[in-house]
């Protein structure tokens, strides 16, 4: 019952990244704005559902977009 929980969360995160990576108000993907810290809060919940052993399909690749976003906007000095 929990594990089932736990994916549905990681589903609506999944689903709700933008294009770039990134993660906005209400997992509104179409939105041109981009947030570090609501960015930072769904990481966080990625890093802790993919150490509870999440099987959600795509928890991986996200994670890998969610850090080269955050490289690239380290590396532009843009926040």
């Amino acid at each position: 019952m929990i594990e089932a929980k736990m994916n549905e969360c990681a589903r609506l995160i999944i689903d709700g990244q933008q294009k770039g990576g990134a993660f906005y108000y209400s997992y509104n993907t179409a939105s041109a704005n981009q947030n570090t810290s609501l960015s930072g809060f769904n990481w966080q919940a990625l890093k802790a559902v993919y150490g509870a052993g999440c099987s959600a399909e795509g928890l991986q690749e996200i994670i890998i977009k969610s850090i080269q976003w955050l490289k690239g906007v380290a590396d532009s000095a843009s926040f």
